[in-house]
């Protein structure tokens, strides 16, 4: 797997997170889902073993790392609220 770009955001009612081709800018997919800037609590990209990292220059927005690592894990097992099966790579950079 390729690398993608993510956006996750506030919709009013629950955090939600979209995966997209890492050659589309952050910003023109806001813009075409109205994607409204200031409900984007985190953006980056997720690596090939799903872990959310970096941040969107288009959008000027940080991944939040850990917590959009959990949110995509919950939204591809049916927003289950489950023990998610990694060992972040953010809590021990030592060993990466």
């Amino acid at each position: 797997m390729n690398e993608a770009k993510y956006i996750a955001w506030d919709n009013g009612m629950f955090d939600t997170i979209i995966i997209f081709d890492a050659t589309m800018t952050h910003m023109t997919v806001a813009h075409n889902l109205c994607i409204k800037g200031d409900s984007v609590i985190g953006a980056g990209f997720v690596s090939s073993n799903l872990q959310c990292y970096g941040e969107s220059v288009s959008l000027n927005k940080k991944s939040r790392n850990d917590p959009d690592t959990k949110l995509l894990y919950r939204m591809l097992n049916g927003w289950e609220d489950r023990d998610i099966p990694y060992e972040p790579i953010f809590q021990n950079r030592n060993r990466y």
